[in-house]
């Protein structure tokens, strides 16, 4: 093998010239690679890496020439024998795959080796390779793909049911596998008998307390969902040099996406991040079919990794979030959907965040529709995203409070994200349980001033599924974290416990009973004493508290959203204000669906449908879309693709 110490490894080696890039000089020549070179030092990257990166050679021609120069061979698909998948499950899945170096085979007849030519260890592992001797040694080059397919392969059955039931086995007490605590299923029985028990005895009584326990519930949500509307906040974060940026992992997971795969990676081709530290795996499901054939029609970069997940239950987008996490190789973590188009600077604002504010081990990005224009139902989705990205979750990260996380956009520290088990694979709504799981274990959630640009639901097909999803698991969330309320309590303290109380079970609770009250007013309004008359003082409250209620919701979210609209410029909307109170008959609708479900199919995860907006699956990004460069600050950005980083020199290999 031309064996040398040291960088030289590979026969030709130097400072100037690492060997990982030497054996191409008589290809792409000494002016091109020492460039590559220069950038790999300057970015703390692979050298190989960057030299793919720059789009001068692609991942299986860099392999190639490197079998060729091994006197290897070059392999698309590994087999290892049973010795060698023995040792390799001996290693969780991480460590394997950073080790870069897979044992094939070793008998009689001689040993095998593997090599991940994208390995960061290259260098080293040839270097073992070189002095260390081996009977009958030969060696196969592969690519990253061909060798974290092979670890996926040898460890499937560990990895899934890990990724499966990793949390529900490890901290049974916060999985939503366990469904109600034995304290919680005696009282769903016993409360309404003692209600009704009450009402028959003691109906004035009765009546006051459960009028006065409502009427202090709502109306501190209210308060709450006001005062977020006053609240500004700043956070400052330094632009981080790219040979400080870590490496990063973004995972997308998809299932009957194949509408939406074209523009997806497009949108994610335009993230503004150095290609050498960016680690990008498409989750998909091992029997979509269809999905599985649009990726592959599709030219994926080489720092896109496909992962096929197998199917087991639960089928839900945290199980696969959790298989993908297996193999990770970045510090960082983040999460986008299928149908996202996030700003191309968000991932270097999150790393520059995290850098400045240690403290902080979850980033929430903000999310908005880039079809908000389609129909009433689409603003109408778009208006109480405004709310809630513009001024609810700001407000929360102000007051350090527990961020119920939204289902994409998230980025994490991903040590202290496997710390905590990952991600809930029962809970349907695995977002907000993270935020609260997070919180519990003495970590802080912020919001970050960047946007990712989504696809709002357009029919009731879609929208009622996927809404009656949501307040399912804000419900199996709030079951989970109140099995035991006083350990619940400790671990957040007063404060951040009656925020959960609001926050969590506010929606859910809102979405049931506005119904009843909207029927109440109407009731008494056909009967013209809303506001006068009554047969006795219990009467008058009930009337007074439920349209006292009702208004104050009405006006308090009637203020949110116009102030959400002038920090989130829609257009005129109105209309879509004061219509507000029939999308709300919607989700109490889909409330009362969820409530169903939540007993009858906990786990039920119900897809929802995209590539129906009106973009014609073409990624249609508002020319308004920022491209943020500070949290709280924005600045303008092209947001174009980002195409391979040139370097000095015009050779391509691949």
């Amino acid at each position: 093998m031309g064996a040398e110490t040291g960088r030289g490894v590979l026969g030709r080696g130097s400072e100037d010239l690492p060997a990982e890039l030497a054996f191409l000089s008589g290809d792409l020549g000494d002016t091109l690679l020492l460039a590559v070179a220069r950038r790999a030092r300057a970015r703390r990257t692979s050298p190989q890496l960057e030299l793919i990166a720059s789009g001068h050679i692609d991942a299986n021609r860099y392999a190639r020439r490197l079998s060729d120069h091994l006197s290897g061979t070059f392999q698309t698909r590994l087999h290892p024998d049973p010795i060698a998948r023995n040792l390799m499950r001996r290693r969780a899945p991480r460590e394997a795959a950073a080790i870069g170096l897979m044992l094939l085979r070793s008998g009689p007849d001689g040993t095998a080796f593997a090599v991940n030519a994208e390995s960061e260890n290259l260098a080293r592992v040839l270097h073992t390779l070189a002095t260390r001797p081996f009977v009958g040694r030969s060696i196969v080059v592969v690519t990253a793909r061909t060798y974290a397919d092979a670890i996926l392969r040898t460890d499937e059955e560990r990895i899934l049911a890990q990724a499966c039931d990793g949390l529900a086995q490890s901290r049974p007490e916060l999985s939503a596998r366990g469904g109600l605590a034995g304290w919680q299923r005696t009282a769903l029985l016993l409360v309404p008998l003692a209600l009704a028990a009450g009402l028959i005895v003691s109906p004035i009584a009765t009546a006051s307390i459960s009028l006065g326990l409502a009427a202090l519930f709502f109306s501190s949500l209210v308060l709450f969902r006001l005062t977020a509307g006053l609240s500004t906040f700043g956070r400052e974060a330094p632009a981080l040099p790219d040979a400080a940026l870590p490496i990063y992992t973004v995972l997308v997971p998809l299932y009957r996406e194949a509408r939406v795969v074209e523009r997806l990676i497009v949108a994610l081709s335009r993230l503004d991040y150095p290609r050498a530290k960016l680690d990008i795996k498409i989750l998909v499901e091992r029997d979509d079919a269809e999905t599985r054939a649009e990726i592959g029609r599709q030219a994926l970069p080489d720092h896109f990794e496909i992962v096929v997940v197998p199917p087991a239950e639960p089928r839900t987008k945290p199980k696969a979030l959790n298989f993908g996490l297996t193999l990770r190789r970045g510090s960082l973590v983040c999460i986008f959907d299928a149908e996202d188009a996030p700003d191309p600077g968000q991932l270097r604002l999150a790393a520059a965040t995290f850098a400045a504010h240690p403290e902080i081990t979850c980033l929430q990005a903000r999310l908005t529709m880039f079809n908000w224009r389609d129909n009433w139902l689409s603003r109408q989705f778009a208006l109480e995203y405004a709310v809630l990205f513009e001024l609810i979750l700001p407000y929360l990260d102000r007051l350090a409070l527990p961020l119920p996380l939204g289902g994409t956009s998230n980025h994490f520290q991903a040590e202290i994200l496997e710390r905590l088990g990952g991600w809930d694979a029962y809970n349907v709504t695995e977002d907000a349980d993270l935020g609260i799981r997070l919180a519990r274990g003495g970590h802080r959630c912020a919001t970050i001033a960047s946007t990712t640009w989504e696809e709002a639901p357009v029919t009731l097909e879609q929208w009622i599924p996927q809404r009656t999803r949501w307040l399912k698991g804000w419900m199996q969330t709030y079951v989970v974290h109140m099995r035991h309320p006083v350990r619940l309590l400790r671990e957040l303290g007063l404060k951040r416990f009656l925020a959960f109380q609001l926050v969590i079970a506010g929606p859910g609770l809102s979405a049931v009973v506005h119904p009843a009250s909207l029927a109440v007013v109407l009731l008494y309004t056909l009967r013209g004493d809303l506001l006068l008359g009554g047969e006795d003082w219990a009467d008058v409250a009930f009337r007074w508290i439920a349209g006292g209620n009702l208004f104050a919701a009405y006006i308090a979210s009637f203020i949110l959203a116009a102030i959400a609209l002038r920090r989130r410029p829609m257009g005129e909307m109105t209309l879509e204000i004061v219509t507000m109170p029939f999308y709300w008959l919607l989700v109490s609708a889909a409330a009362l669906r969820a409530l169903v479900q939540f007993f009858r199919a906990p786990f039920r995860w119900e897809k929802t449908e995209h590539g129906r907006d009106r973009s014609d699956g073409r990624l249609a990004l508002p020319a308004e879309a920022p491209a943020v460069g500070g949290l709280g600050h924005e600045h303008g950005g092209t947001g174009q693709f980002a195409p391979p980083q040139p370097v000095e020199g015009e050779v391509r290999l691949g």
